[in-house]
């Protein structure tokens, strides 16, 4: 899974009112471990870890038109 694609997945998660990241986003962060390399098979891990944001931060402003 790409940055990109774990980033849309959290983003839809976080966004689904009955989800558990939704409803304690600011619980969950998400973190980039390192990267895989799809010829090898093999996972280069960072020595730190990178944070990537809270879930809140993902979470949809909803604004009512009045």
């Amino acid at each position: 899974m790409t940055k990109g694609q774990a980033i849309r997945a959290l983003t839809e998660a976080v966004n689904t009112s009955d989800h558990n990241f939704h409803k304690y986003a600011d619980q969950y962060v998400l973190f980039e471990l390192g990267s895989f390399d799809d010829s090898s098979g093999c996972f280069e891990l960072y020595s730190n870890p990178k944070s990537i944001g809270v879930c809140s931060e993902f979470k949809s402003v909803v604004v009512s038109e009045s």
